[in-house]
């Protein structure tokens, strides 16, 4: 009988092994409590880096629409300036014809400021109506040339509002404008890799010598819409590809002959 084994024995290791399954079990237990408040946290975390991004996403639109809300009557006074010199030279015919592509030209504007995004055509229509106004205001001395990429569907793409009038204002302003003929202005739409491009070109008198008229009359004003439309472009940039590239333009006797503006934003439909 010595290979018979005791039956104390026998219960002692099924007690230890009961007692062993049971801190088995109270680890996976404890393990799977863990598991479960890590992912909680994890939960947690995200949603409230959620509301954070969010939060940050509506301050940045309330910023873009405080930008908007002072660069819009920026370049609506400079238009009523040029109706009232119609209307003190009595010229009722221009005088009106004003004020109707001027109405055209509010309605575009006040659309902007409610949008912080809109379809390429509501910039291209806001772009002609402020056109037509600088040409009547300029006696009819500026040509511009307007080219669309057939590819483009204007309804289709989105573009940020208000995002391209300012940089057409500045080139009349402050480049073409010093010149007394022979003023164009040449803005190209094109798809390129995925990216609507922007290219507009002016023969005016340059950067460099549109910074030396300003010094030599003590002019020392920066141009309020341009100021603006910087402050916009960082905050658009952060939710989208966008980027601008100002070139000066020389002639062969290395004069200054012009600006050319690339902006070139991520398609967006």
């Amino acid at each position: 009988y010595s290979h018979i084994v005791p039956l104390g024995f026998i219960l002692e290791a099924i007690c230890l092994s009961i007692a062993l399954s049971q801190n088995l079990i109270s680890l996976k237990k404890e393990k799977e409590i863990i598991l479960l408040k890590t992912l909680i946290e994890e939960e947690k975390l995200r949603k409230k880096t959620e509301e954070l991004k969010e939060s940050d996403r509506k301050m940045a639109e309330y910023k873009l629409m405080a930008l908007r809300s002072v660069m819009n009557p920026h370049f609506l006074f400079n238009s009523l300036n040029s109706i009232q010199f119609y209307i003190s030279k009595n010229d009722k015919l221009n005088a009106l014809n004003y004020l109707s592509e001027f109405s055209q030209l509010i309605r575009s504007v006040l659309n902007s400021s409610i949008e912080n995004l809109w379809p390429l055509s509501e910039e291209i229509k806001l772009l002609t109506n402020f056109i037509a106004l600088e040409k009547l205001r300029l006696d009819d001395n500026l040509q511009v040339d307007f080219h669309i990429d057939p590819k483009i569907d204007p309804d289709e793409l989105i573009v940020p509002s208000l995002i391209l009038q300012p940089y057409v204002e500045n080139a009349i302003e402050h480049g073409l404008l010093n010149k007394q003929s022979n003023r164009i202005l040449t803005i190209d739409l094109a798809i390129e890799n995925n990216f609507l491009i922007c290219r507009m070109e002016d023969n005016g008198i340059g950067r460099a010598a549109s910074k030396k008229l300003k010094n030599d009359h003590l002019n020392k004003h920066k141009s309020i819409g341009m100021g603006i439309t910087e402050e916009r472009l960082k905050l658009i940039s952060k939710d989208t590809f966008l980027s601008v590239n100002v070139i000066d333009l020389y002639d062969q006797q290395d004069n200054g002959c012009g600006t050319r503006v690339e902006i070139k934003m991520h398609l967006v439909s």
